[in-house]
């Protein structure tokens, strides 16, 4: 198995076409395999969704010790016509920490300049 830089390059082109082809809602898949996730376990959600519902689910996980980061792929920054300013704002209320992504940002700066907000506040 690979690991380092190539492996990590790697993970992120095959997350950035990625696309999900199931039936199944993303509050159903995190329901469905909430089972698998453990105290301590990390969870980074990469998301264009706006529905608020799949926010529950990570609500429950994390007061079970799982560990989130939303990373919301901004829909209106692709031409859709919602906003994910809610979405934001519910995450926010939530305390699940949440990474926007617009079309053209540098996904690893922005997660990036999250470790590194996260690394100065402690």
């Amino acid at each position: 198995p690979e690991n380092g830089e190539r492996q990590h390059n790697q993970i992120l082109q095959i997350l950035a076409v990625g696309r999900s082809v199931s039936d199944h809602s993303l509050e159903q898949m995190l329901a469905v395999e909430m089972q698998h996730m453990t105290r301590g376990t990390s969870l980074v959600i990469v998301t264009s969704s706006l529905d608020v519902r799949w926010v529950r689910e990570i609500r429950v996980l994390k007061r079970r010790g799982v560990r989130p980061l939303c990373v919301l792929e901004d829909p209106s920054s692709f031409g859709g016509d919602q906003p994910a300013d809610d979405l934001l704002a519910n995450l926010h209320l939530e305390r699940i920490p949440s990474i926007s992504i617009r079309m053209d940002d540098d996904i690893a700066l922005a997660l990036s300049r999250r470790s590194a907000a996260r690394m100065t506040s402690f």
